[in-house]
């Protein structure tokens, strides 16, 4: 695939799954605020980490398409997104203990939420 071609499939791909996006960090706030101020039972915290890895795959599949589309080059790509692959690497160093607390990993993810919608809003201004 030529670079055109490639830019122009990453302008499809950002433009169809913007509002999907916007949708799903709008539903990840409660996922991760709620049991930061509320004792869940089991069963519906576990509802919450099968939705709240759920999102976290769709956010990790369109960092990966962007990754795979992008014509500034895979390594500038990265330097320019960190935010976003620290966001979506941290669950996967949780059994390294790096991230101390479940409340902190909460936390880091609502602030890639916010920066998300942050982002959404200058880009549709």
């Amino acid at each position: 695939m030529g670079k055109e071609q490639r830019q122009l499939a990453l302008e499809r791909f950002e433009h169809r799954s913007e509002l999907p996006l916007l949708i799903l960090a709008l539903a990840m706030i409660p996922l991760l605020v709620v049991p930061l101020f509320v004792e869940l039972p089991s069963v519906v915290e576990q509802v919450f980490v099968a939705l709240d890895v759920l999102i976290w795959c769709a956010f990790t599949f369109e960092f990966a398409v962007r990754l795979t589309l992008t014509t500034t080059g895979r390594w500038k790509f990265v330097r320019h997104a960190w935010p976003d692959l620290l966001i979506i690497a941290i669950p996967f160093l949780r059994p390294l203990r790096i991230a101390r607390s479940a409340r902190a990993l909460r936390l880091l993810r609502l602030g890639r939420v916010l920066a998300f919608l942050a982002a959404w809003s200058t880009f549709t201004s």
